[in-house]
């Protein structure tokens, strides 16, 4: 079942699209915010992941009450396919905020040693 809701959520028209483009706004966004510093990048995971998960429960329990009304094959696959977008979409985002923190840190650290 799972197979086919990745296979649904990912053949969405400007999926991977929209999935680059939301990593390289993190990536933006985390060398301009964090600046290299891994430790601020920690405490900002600390608050999205909790954020990730209450949105992913409330998202099962809408799915449990929609299935019990029409738990029909293409139903089942459509209502999971909400939780697994949001999956997705938080996994590009931390890996872009940690892609433009690590770059940026080592920028820093190359500048540090050409001025030595």
């Amino acid at each position: 079942m799972m197979s086919e809701v990745i296979q649904y959520v990912t053949s969405a028209p400007y999926f991977w699209h929209t999935m680059g483009a939301t990593t390289a706004s993190a990536v933006f966004l985390g060398a301009m915010l964090y600046n290299g510093d891994l430790r601020k990048l920690t405490k900002g995971l600390i608050a999205i992941l909790p954020y990730t998960a209450l949105l992913t429960a409330t998202n099962l329990i809408r799915i449990t009450d929609y299935l019990a009304t029409d738990p029909g094959p293409h139903n089942l696959t459509a209502a999971w396919a909400g939780t697994m977008t949001i999956i997705y979409l938080t996994f590009f985002y931390i890996l872009g905020l940690l892609s433009g923190v690590i770059t940026t840190g080592l920028a820093h650290k190359r500048t540090a040693k050409a001025f030595c």
